[in-house]
Protein backbone atom coordinates (compact mmCIF):
# COMPACT_ATOMS: atom_id res chain seq x y z
CA UNK A 1 0.00 0.00 0.00
CA UNK A 2 1.28 3.46 -0.80
CA UNK A 3 2.55 5.96 1.77
CA UNK A 4 -0.32 8.23 0.70
CA UNK A 5 -2.86 5.56 1.65
CA UNK A 6 -1.19 5.02 5.01
CA UNK A 7 -1.21 8.78 5.63
CA UNK A 8 -4.92 9.00 4.77
CA UNK A 9 -5.76 6.13 7.12
CA UNK A 10 -3.71 7.69 9.93
CA UNK A 11 -5.60 10.97 9.49
CA UNK A 12 -8.96 9.19 9.46
CA UNK A 13 -8.15 7.46 12.75
CA UNK A 14 -6.85 10.61 14.45
CA UNK A 15 -9.47 13.07 13.24
CA UNK A 16 -12.58 11.01 13.87
CA UNK A 17 -12.33 9.20 17.22
CA UNK A 18 -16.10 8.73 17.50
CA UNK A 19 -16.85 8.06 13.84
CA UNK A 20 -18.38 4.77 12.75
CA UNK A 21 -15.68 4.22 10.14
CA UNK A 22 -12.83 4.49 12.66
CA UNK A 23 -12.82 0.75 13.39
CA UNK A 24 -12.48 -0.03 9.68
CA UNK A 25 -9.73 2.57 9.25
CA UNK A 26 -7.77 1.15 12.18
CA UNK A 27 -8.02 -2.38 10.76
CA UNK A 28 -6.96 -1.21 7.31
CA UNK A 29 -4.01 0.60 8.85
CA UNK A 30 -2.77 -2.67 10.33
CA UNK A 31 -2.99 -4.26 6.88
CA UNK A 32 -1.29 -1.27 5.23
CA UNK A 33 1.66 -1.39 7.62
CA UNK A 34 1.97 -5.15 7.15
CA UNK A 35 2.03 -4.78 3.36
CA UNK A 36 4.60 -1.99 3.63
CA UNK A 37 6.84 -4.18 5.81
CA UNK A 38 6.62 -1.70 8.70
CA UNK A 39 6.52 -4.38 11.40
CA UNK A 40 6.81 -2.19 14.50
CA UNK A 41 4.17 0.23 13.27
CA UNK A 42 1.99 -2.70 12.31
CA UNK A 43 2.23 -4.18 15.78
CA UNK A 44 1.49 -0.82 17.38
CA UNK A 45 -1.60 -0.36 15.19
CA UNK A 46 -2.59 -3.95 15.92
CA UNK A 47 -2.41 -3.37 19.68
CA UNK A 48 -4.39 -0.13 19.34
CA UNK A 49 -7.14 -1.81 17.32
CA UNK A 50 -7.43 -4.78 19.68
CA UNK A 51 -7.44 -2.48 22.71
CA UNK A 52 -10.25 -0.35 21.26
CA UNK A 53 -12.23 -3.14 19.59
CA UNK A 54 -11.43 -6.48 21.30
CA UNK A 55 -14.62 -8.02 19.90
CA UNK A 56 -14.61 -5.99 16.72
CA UNK A 57 -15.62 -7.27 13.32
CA UNK A 58 -11.96 -7.21 12.20
CA UNK A 59 -10.45 -8.58 15.41
CA UNK A 60 -9.61 -12.01 13.98
CA UNK A 61 -7.98 -10.59 10.85
CA UNK A 62 -6.12 -7.92 12.82
CA UNK A 63 -4.86 -10.56 15.25
CA UNK A 64 -3.35 -12.43 12.32
CA UNK A 65 -1.79 -9.29 10.85
CA UNK A 66 1.85 -8.30 11.17
CA UNK A 67 2.98 -11.87 10.60
CA UNK A 68 1.41 -13.15 13.83
CA UNK A 69 0.10 -16.72 13.72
Amino acid sequence: MSPGAINALQKAVMMAPGAGFREDAMARLVDAYARAGATERCRSAQRAYLSNYPGGVHATAVSRGCGAK
